[in-house]
């Protein structure tokens, strides 16, 4: 007689934010598994892992709460207002940075985070993050640094003589201040070299985009370079957050003017081809969200 599959603790809880979190939630999903009984301490505690609370707040606040355990409702509302203040704090010191690398007339653009949150959810607080995450040109750390030893950040990986010796390889620096709860990170690279990348950093200065945020434009990547950039810092990070897929799935959803034959061509160049089309099927087996058709054939045969 054939054994059944045991499920695991946490199997339905994640079945439940894959439903919660995709593009177009499946609701009628995540009202079953409420309804089979889930456990809201565990679900709480992966929504948190993986980054995507407000996710399962809004597709739970659709389902008017029904079935969902009280301290789930407790927990996500506590987190909400937790994570608007953080948002708000955030995106103000993204402006306030912005505003003095403008200054400076130092390239610079910013990735992740909340332009992020606008770019593919259209609403600051509809995603969580928790750093500032900027990239300028190499040439540039220095002032750049600069700047914000300016504004009162210090980095805490030794002085910068001991940071170009031994930790310039990782293509970024954390910046700290005392009175801000979050921090710069400082990067003139995408990956830690000599790894490979779907995206050079060098690929990104002549095709920037500028997102309003706060009175001021604050450049961004966009189109092909963020579909690179998402589908090789998931890849690189080994898709270990949920979060991390929704985003790509969004930008499949809903940005539909991409050239995916030629996205997966530049990153075949780079040595990360099989990156961008393990992004796809990450996001169609946890999310459901369609393979792009260019694509298909090279996922069959990979």
């Amino acid at each position: 007689m054939a054994c059944k599959p045991t499920r695991r603790v946490g199997d339905a809880e994640f079945d439940l934010l894959c439903a919660a979190a995709r593009p177009y939630p499946d609701l009628g999903r995540v009202r079953q598994l409420l309804d089979e009984g889930i456990d809201g301490d565990a679900l709480l505690l992966l929504s948190a892992q993986h980054g995507v609370r407000s996710n399962l707040l809004r597709c739970l606040n659709d389902l008017s709460w029904v079935s969902a355990p009280p301290i789930v409702r407790q927990g996500l509302e506590r987190f909400q207002r937790l994570h608007l203040l953080r948002t708000l704090s955030v995106s103000r010191e993204l402006v306030t940075v912005a505003t003095a690398l403008f200054a400076a007339a130092i390239p610079f653009a910013t990735f992740k985070g909340p332009i992020l949150a606008l770019q593919l959810y259209g609403d600051l607080a509809l995603r969580e993050y928790s750093d500032v995450d900027l990239i300028v040109p190499d040439v540039e750390m220095e002032r750049a640094e600069q700047v914000l030893a300016d504004m009162g950040y210090s980095n805490v990986q030794g002085d910068r003589a001991f940071r170009q010796a031994f930790l310039r390889h990782q293509r970024q620096y954390a910046f700290l201040r005392d009175d801000f709860d979050a921090a710069i990170d400082l990067h003139w690279g995408f990956t830690v070299d000599p790894l490979p990348f779907p995206l050079r950093s060098s690929e990104i200065w002549s095709r920037l985009a500028f997102v309003p945020l706060g009175g001021c434009e604050v450049p961004t990547l966009a189109g092909e370079e963020l579909a690179l950039l998402l589908a090789g810092h998931g890849t690189k990070e080994g898709w270990r957050n949920l979060g991390w897929v929704c985003d790509f799935a969004m930008l499949v959803e809903h940005v539909h003017d991409l050239d995916w034959a030629r996205i997966h061509a530049r990153a075949r160049d780079n040595r990360s081809g099989d990156g961008v089309l393990l992004a796809c099927v990450m996001a169609h087996t946890l999310l459901e969200t369609a393979i792009p058709p260019a694509l298909a054939g090279a996922i069959d045969r990979s």
